[in-house]
């Protein structure tokens, strides 16, 4: 899973992968951006990775 919040940690909202392109849809008021990915792969070894306040949006 990979996530996106703008009230970290509160919310967090599914963010749809293609490839290595990740699509986040922005609401229109300013805040800070924060990500979280969850990974497993097939042996069944976990990654879990946040970035806190990974970018700003401007208004």
């Amino acid at each position: 899973m990979t996530a996106a919040t703008l009230d970290f940690p509160t919310t967090n909202k599914p963010a749809k992968v293609t490839g290595s392109r990740l699509a986040l849809h922005h609401p229109s008021h300013a805040g800070t951006v924060s990500l979280r990915a969850e990974l497993t792969d097939r042996d069944g070894n976990t990654l879990i990775e946040s970035i806190e306040h990974a970018y700003a949006i401007t208004e």
